[in-house]
């Protein structure tokens, strides 16, 4: 028996397929299928942060909907526990294809203001993560399995952001006399 696995659907061949009942499943017989409905929850099982490119690599046990991901509903944290210092996402990005693996690409300002915390994501040691059920859906429409704050996922692996700031733009008005810097970050 031959099983295509998109958590919809089996297709059966071979003269041992039990889910044909009986019905011959050889050659030019055509294909037996048997409907099995996805019921499970697709789980966080590991992510990695990259400040380097402002990102966040996901890896669920499933294929997501990009489509359904809603950014503002993953909390980063320094600890896995209830006092630990909690940002919760803006913004930002990830990418569109249905895929078990997940990228985020952190807003600028959301990435700034991390920057600007010395207690949170600026090591692998007060690296943390956590969902909650709405933050994306499977394939199927069912929910991610929420992650809590005390069960925050550490991060598997960290690039520390080590681009120095530039100066992207300038101001300069003399009749004030003040001279105004934009940097990069």
């Amino acid at each position: 028996c031959q099983a295509q696995t998109s958590g919809t659907a089996r297709a059966c061949r071979g003269p041992r397929c039990q889910t044909c009942r009986g019905r011959p499943a050889g050659r030019g017989a055509g294909m037996c299928l048997t409907f099995v409905p996805d019921t499970i929850a697709p789980i966080l099982v590991s992510f990695a942060v990259d400040m380097q490119l402002a990102q966040l690599y996901l890896q669920f046990t499933e294929p997501v909907d990009p489509a359904t991901i809603a950014l503002p509903e993953a909390t980063l944290q320094s600890a896995a526990s209830y006092n630990s210092y909690q940002f919760r996402l803006t913004g930002g990005s990830a990418n569109n294809t249905v895929s078990s693996q997940v990228v985020i690409t952190l807003s600028t300002s959301d990435f700034n203001v991390l920057e600007s915390l010395p207690q949170l994501f600026t090591s692998q040691n007060n690296s943390f993560l956590r969902v909650s059920a709405l933050f994306v859906r499977d394939v199927a429409g069912i929910s991610v399995q929420n992650v809590n704050a005390t069960g925050a996922l550490p991060a598997a692996y960290y690039v520390r952001d080590a681009t120095r700031p530039s100066v992207v733009a300038f101001g300069l008005d003399m009749s004030q006399g003040t001279l105004t810097l934009s940097f990069s970050k």
